[in-house]
C-alpha cells in the first residue's frame, strides 16, 4: 500500500491557537496589535489590550521574526 507524502508546510506566518502559544508569543502579539491599532484607538490602555486579547483568545501568527 502506497502512502502519500505529507504536504510541506507553507512559507509565511503560521497560526498557533492562543491556548498553545507561549507567554512570550502572547506578549509579542499584544505589543504588535497595540502598535498597529494605536492610531485607531489612542486612549486604550495596556491593561485593556491585555484583557481583550485574553478574552478573545485569537490565534497567534508566528513567523521567523518572533520565534
Amino acid at each position: 500500500m502506497a502512502i502519500n507524502p505529507l504536504p510541506l508546510p507553507t512559507a509565511g506566518p503560521q497560526r498557533i491557537p492562543f491556548a498553545h502559544a507561549s507567554s512570550q508569543l502572547v506578549v509579542h502579539a499584544l505589543a504588535d496589535a497595540k502598535e498597529r491599532l494605536v492610531h485607531h484607538f489612542p486612549a486604550v490602555s495596556w491593561t485593556t489590550w491585555r484583557d481583550t486579547l485574553r478574552q478573545l483568545q485569537l490565534d497567534v501568527l508566528v513567523d521567523e521574526s518572533n520565534l
